[in-house]
């Protein structure tokens, strides 16, 4: 019985969670690398605060903004069972507002983010000559070259 009530009730919790922020892609239309899964989150009433650590790497904290929206995209490699240091994951993370008219790359609030077990290489990174555009329910990102090995160079969303 007691499990019961604890399922029910972490079920519950669960659920209020996923309808604060609900994620309105229609579809990643763009090609996904091989060997992976993509998805993409919008989270609404976020906005990013991007900061230097003590390495004088950039990385974000994500604060309360009503108005504001953040887009993260991720590609996650499929991990090899035999090997317990086989995880990819690349991710491209803005801010802009809840139209997607305010974009701009230029003002570093535009990360592409590498986790790996790769001595230099994992990180997120600034990339203000990265190109985002929102035209007619479609969402494009240009990334240029950041790190060496790099999938991830354009990807396209539909919005319903």
């Amino acid at each position: 019985m007691k499990k019961s009530i604890l399922l029910i009730f972490l079920g519950v919790l669960t659920s209020c969670g996923v309808a604060k922020n609900p994620v309105v892609s229609k579809a990643i239309i763009s090609v996904c690398p091989e060997s992976g899964t993509c998805t993409i989150e919008i989270m609404k009433d976020k906005s990013l605060l991007v900061t230097i650590d003590d390495s004088k790497r950039p990385y974000y904290i994500l604060e309360v903004m009503p108005g504001r929206v953040v887009v993260k995209y991720t590609y996650t490699k499929n991990r090899n069972p035999d090997y317990a240091d086989d995880g990819y994951t690349e991710e491209v993370i803005f801010e802009t507002d809840e139209n997607f008219t305010q974009i701009d790359a230029g003002k570093n609030k535009l990360l592409f983010g590498v986790q790996c077990f790769c001595r230099g290489k994992a990180g997120f990174y600034k990339v203000p000559d990265a190109l985002v555009t929102y035209k007619n329910q479609n969402l494009h990102i240009s990334l240029p070259a950041v790190v060496d090995g790099q999938l991830t160079r354009a990807v396209n969303i539909e919005f319903e």
